[in-house]
């Protein structure tokens, strides 16, 4: 996943669905796009509940593991506030 990101993150999507286990834990999806339009997963952390922190922690731990200062220009997301007030720079 790591190499994927690093070949294709120059716009990463990010998208959450539920009930998707019995405990209806949220999963997170982030997605990069290939050379041939194909979607590629590069992380998809699933947490206890969709809560500001727990996007932040997943945030940051993916910012941790990869260098996105230089490669990302872009990181598209549905119309969720969570996902909008961590993201905002």
């Amino acid at each position: 996943m790591k190499d994927i990101y690093n070949k294709y993150g120059e716009v990463v999507y990010v998208d959450s669905t539920y009930r998707i286990n019995r405990d209806h834990y949220p999963c997170y999806v982030l997605v990069v796009r290939d050379n041939h339009g194909h979607s590629q997963i590069v992380a998809f952390p699933i947490t206890a509940y969709e809560r500001e922190a727990s996007f932040s922690a997943i945030v940051s731990h993916f910012v941790s593991q990869n260098d996105i200062s230089c490669w990302t220009k872009a990181l598209m997301i549905d119309k969720d506030l969570i996902e909008s007030k961590v993201l905002k720079v």
